[in-house]
């Protein structure tokens, strides 16, 4: 939905005159934009007319006259636009509208008083009736009777009903809808362009709530629903609610935007547990958001880290470390940490003592989207996350990023405190080389770039990765491709462990490849959330928020842009 600026000069009533005054305007006619009109009628008018024309916004009390509903499909049959654009352009002061024309201090150009009055048609249109309307139009034989439906100049001066009444006298034995939506048609297509109207639903979002430690539905838990706009992913509606006793719950939602999309989350033993993302359409009313909920375990025997990707670039002064992490958590409980409270650190991520710079990132799902990872903090073990790991394979993934000094050798080596399997490092063939008991598979080159991968024995719990470089790096040796986060994901994320496959895949490929797993989205529209609840209980500064908040947006927008659920 687009955001609402109360204004001092506000936009009350539109009423359609059947007769021009001399301000009518004289230039050349021509489809007026609807985007720009709603843009402008969010910021000029919506505070009076509502931001869906429906006479509901915020400043409806203190008018002197109700504002008239735009969105009411029987208005837009009967509105002039020429007698709207006179409205704008002289006002109607007995009814708390100003003048937005020449006069005006606060004047509109005569242009966008067109895209306005686009605006307005745009906020009764049918998406739906449009696009049959096309098909039917584009069926009639054309000729001299049905040549008024292209003509920009009869939009202009003409009401709906005007061309309804024109059409059902040529087409007689048609439906009335069907001519309905022919005039829907020619109004969109040679009066106003460039929207997509906005539809309305009403609906229920219903769910059930399951604990997946017990098996049992639970109740009696506070439950919210969020609504977002996939355009920017602000909030356009926020309800809350109790868990029945039997694990159900119900949101009734009114006239929201049926591109909205939802997700709803209960609290339990301090933790948010949300559902996956749901939506509503005028011919879907309804839609089931289950959550499943676990009990808190403090056994950090349940941890494993089923990857462990280690990418290594070496100059003749510094060592950079990229450590990539994919957690496990076997078992059907979500573990809080050793303490049982969160705030006091979850899953440990131990570094080297002299490591410098340490840098954490989050990743999602299918390792294209990362965010950072504010919320790790320092202890004497190591450092320590505080978000709480949910039961499952692959259920997180953590990019540690740091530097050591380098001169010609050193051994990096850290404890691991979860059962590992077998790490792979990469190191590019640079002259610096990697002894001790490591696997190498031996030079390999890919897009120009000369590599090695090497591979461990797996590693147990309270034991220690340890490797050891011996060299220097040979002058124009190469490195391997790390100039960005993305980059290096994707380059750990296309390892694989049998020599003569492609280590690295392209940025390009992956970035072009289809999206197919909605828990990206999910994942990331759940960290939105618990920004959000951050910032609101000040538990993250303004800036950072703001930073944190907007990659999010931005890593959403890109996987929804490139989705087509």
């Amino acid at each position: 939905m687009l955001p609402l600026l109360i204004l001092a000069a506000m936009m009350v009533v539109m009423p359609a005159l059947p007769a021009f005054s001399q301000s009518t305007p004289t230039s050349e006619i021509s489809t007026a934009d609807a985007d720009a009109g709603l843009t402008i009628f969010a910021e000029r008018c919506a505070n009076c007319h509502g931001p869906q024309g429906a006479g509901d916004g915020d400043m409806v009390d203190r008018l002197p006259a109700p504002p008239r509903p735009f969105n009411d499909p029987e208005y837009a049959r009967q509105a002039i636009p020429a007698g709207m654009f006179q409205a704008i352009t002289d006002g109607n002061l007995e009814k708390g509208m100003p003048p937005f024309g020449p006069s005006s201090t606060n004047a509109i150009a005569e242009a966008d008083r067109w895209n306005l009055v686009a605006a307005v048609f745009a906020l009764s249109a049918s998406p739906d009736a449009i696009a049959r309307g096309a098909d039917l139009f584009a069926a009639l034989d054309p000729g001299p009777d049905t040549a008024f439906m292209t003509d920009p100049t009869f939009w202009r001066d003409n009401s709906n009903q005007t061309a309804f009444d024109r059409l059902q006298a040529l087409l007689p034995n048609t439906p009335a809808d069907d001519v309905w939506a022919m005039v829907d048609y020619g109004r969109a297509t040679f009066s106003f362009n460039g929207v997509a109207p906005v539809v309305l639903v009403d609906g229920v979002i219903t769910g059930q709530v399951l604990n997946g430690t017990t098996g049992n539905a639970a109740g009696d838990l506070p439950a919210l629903l969020r609504a977002f706009n996939p355009a920017d992913f602000t909030i356009g509606l926020v309800l809350t609610s109790t868990v029945n006793t039997d694990g159900s719950f119900q949101f009734d939602i009114t006239q929201a935007p049926s591109d909205w999309v939802y997700m709803a989350s209960v609290a339990y033993n301090d933790i948010s547990f949300s559902s996956d993302i749901g939506r509503l359409g005028a011919d879907e009313p309804s839609a089931a958001l289950p959550i499943t909920i676990y009990d808190p375990t403090t056994d950090a025997s349940v941890i494993s880290i089923d990857q462990l990707h280690i990418i290594m670039n070496v100059t003749a002064t510094q060592l950079e470390v990229n450590e990539l992490y994919t957690f496990s958590n076997n078992a059907n409980q979500v573990y809080v940490g050793d303490s049982g409270d969160v705030n006091g650190g979850t899953v440990l991520i131990p570094l080297p003592p002299d490591a410098q710079n340490p840098a954490f990132q989050r990743g999602f799902g299918s390792l294209d989207s990362f965010v950072p990872a504010n919320e790790l903090f320092p202890t004497d073990a190591g450092w320590r996350d505080t978000l709480p790991l949910r039961p499952g394979p692959n259920s997180m993934n953590l990019l540690v990023r740091y530097t050591l000094p380098y001169d010609s050798g050193m051994t990096v080596a850290h404890s691991v405190p979860y059962d590992t399997t077998i790490p792979t490092i990469i190191l590019p063939d640079s002259g610096v080389t990697l002894v001790g008991d490591w696997q190498s598979s031996g030079p390999q080159d890919f897009q120009g770039q000369t590599f090695v991968q090497y591979t461990g024995a797996p590693v147990n719990a309270g034991g220690s990765l340890s490797i050891t470089l011996e060299g220097k790096p040979r002058s124009g040796g190469g490195a391997v491709a790390i100039n960005s986060t993305t980059q290096i994901l994707i380059g750990a994320g296309a390892l694989v462990l049998v020599a003569g496959i492609a280590i690295i895949a392209t940025q390009r490929a992956r970035r072009n490849a289809p999206i197919e797993e909605p828990a990206d989205r999910e994942e990331l529209l759940a960290t939105l959330v618990a920004l959000d609840d951050a910032y609101a209980n000040g538990k993250i500064s303004a800036a950072d928020y703001q930073q944190e908040r907007q990659q999010v947006k931005e890593e959403l927008m890109a996987i929804w842009n490139s989705s087509d659920s």
